[in-house]
């Protein structure tokens, strides 16, 4: 069970178990939400790309990284470089997600699967 955890640029430092479990990023972290035992993390926007939403578990392990949205909406044919800006859990129990081209994505929290989308812009 994870009992805190910290942030310090690109990395995150998860307490779980009286163990401490740290996670490296090549880009800084924008935010984390905790939902239950994981750890959906927010990676800062660069200009990389799309899939810059990951989930860790409480040993700072990768479990999923986000279905890229262009995979989802067009088989990968075209690819529009525009990551994720913000985060949310739905009354669904979803991971909203955010894109800055102003897409609203929900996302399996177990999978990663990206299982539907709307354009808010």
């Amino acid at each position: 069970m994870i009992k805190n955890f910290q942030i310090h640029d690109n990395k995150i430092v998860i307490y779980s178990n009286n163990q401490e479990y740290q996670k490296v990023f090549d880009r800084k972290i924008d935010r984390v939400i905790q939902h239950n035992d994981k750890l959906i993390v927010l990676l800062l926007l660069t200009g990389a790309p799309n899939q810059n939403i990951l989930c860790l578990n409480e040993k700072a392990q990768v479990l999923w990284i986000v279905q890229d949205p262009d995979d989802y909406e067009n088989g990968g044919k075209y690819k529009t470089r525009s990551p994720f800006g913000g985060t949310w859990i739905t009354d669904d129990n979803l991971l909203g997600g955010q894109n800055v081209c102003g897409s609203d994505y929900y996302i399996n929290i177990d999978t990663g699967k990206i299982v539907g989308h709307e354009f808010t812009k």
